[in-house]
Formats: C-alpha cells, structure tokens, sequence
C-alpha cells in the first residue's frame, strides 16, 4: 500500500477515530513483507482517555484502537501511543514522519 493510500484512507475514518479518542495520529512508516499485501502499517498516536466509548475501559482503549487501525487498513498495524510514558524514553520521530490529522 502506498503511502498517499494510507493517508487517504485514515483521513476518511478520522470522525470514527476521534469517536475512540484519538486526538493526533502520525504514519511513522510502512514495513515490507515477502508476501505482496501484507505489510506492516507503523503508526503514532495520542489517545484521549477521557473519551473512550462507556464500552470500552481505559486500558482496552489501546488495543480497541489498535484493532480498529488493521481493521481500516487491512494490514498489521504496529502503533505507538505519544506521549511515551516510560522514564528516559523518547517517541518515534524522524524525517518519514507524516500527519494524517
């Protein structure tokens, strides 16, 4: 999947994606696979836990979220939710870093 795809079609899903609390999300890059299709989709995200759906507790809200993200784009996502909260440790940033909102 091509990266102007990926952009394209999170941007499509943002309304449902703030519905989950998702306040920022980054494409930090695409992993290739030996099997065509099957790449690995490497996001950034900042979660509001204050609007996580009744349904859904705080610490289920990453992996809803998660879940949502390969369901959306059809490939494995691998997300980081920012800001990191382990002491020392600094989030995933760089020069192929793209907004998608």
């Amino acid at each position: 999947m091509r990266v102007s795809a990926i952009l394209s079609v999170l941007r499509a899903h943002e309304l449902e994606l703030r519905e989950l609390g998702v306040l920022t999300l980054h494409l930090l890059g695409i992993a290739p696979s030996p099997t065509p299709g099957s790449e690995s989709v490497s996001l950034a995200v900042t979660l509001d836990r204050t609007k996580a759906p009744p349904s859904i507790r705080r610490f289920a809200q990453r992996d809803a979220v998660e879940n949502r993200l390969s369901e959306i784009l059809e490939a494995k996502v691998m997300m980081t939710v920012e800001p990191v909260s382990k002491r020392g440790a600094k989030p995933k940033t760089g020069r192929n870093r793209r907004k998608v909102f």
